[in-house]
């Protein structure tokens, strides 16, 4: 998986460094402590501490109208690098103020007094996934039609061209590392 994504990143030309911490905690490659020193089982959900609070976040973030921008902002800091103080998770509220428009700790009191709220965006988020009859990241629907893997985003690209995409006269703040290879028209 590390190599995979590396070299995607590096031929797309774009900012890339693995989630230190991950954002899931996970087992390493090779499967199995007799394989792998590193080893470690894959953590039950209740103890899934940073992904539990990014869907959350992203849910709060996609309430509000502002998903996207959530992405924008928080995406670079856990998976590209940009992070300034080289510990991300203390860089999230100030990019999700930014992204939203939300105060984070009003957010954060609203998640914990309404955790039902979020989860239900979430478990929603999961059952359209399932739709799609792919696993797996990064998948993309449009009108019932699946584009899975970051090989299929031209493909997506031009099936929305096909439906009324058109290019914006400018780009949407945070200006995002445009990668090397990008489909003509996008």
């Amino acid at each position: 998986m590390w190599n995979d994504t590396k070299l995607v990143a590096e031929f797309q030309g774009v900012p890339y460094k693995f989630a230190d911490p991950d954002v899931v905690i996970q087992n390493f490659w090779p499967i199995g402590p007799e394989k792998n020193p590193h080893y470690k089982d894959t953590a039950p959900i209740e103890e899934q501490i940073f992904i539990i609070w990014m869907v959350r976040l992203a849910n709060a973030a996609e309430l509000a109208g502002k998903s996207l921008e959530f992405l924008l902002y928080t995406g670079p800091l856990v998976y590209g690098g940009a992070s300034k103080s080289g510990y991300w998770p203390s860089e999230i509220p100030a990019a999700f103020e930014k992204a939203t428009g939300l105060n984070y700790d009003d957010t954060i009191k609203d998640i914990q007094a309404n955790p039902e709220k979020y989860d239900a965006l979430w478990q929603k988020q999961q059952l359209d996934f399932y739709a799609t009859g792919h696993a797996g990241v990064p998948n993309m629907s449009f009108n019932g039609e699946p584009f899975f893997g970051q090989d299929r985003f031209d493909y997506l690209f031009y099936r929305l061209r096909q439906n009324g995409l058109t290019m914006r006269d400018a780009p949407i703040p945070p200006f995002v590392t445009k990668p090397l290879r990008w489909p003509e028209g996008i």
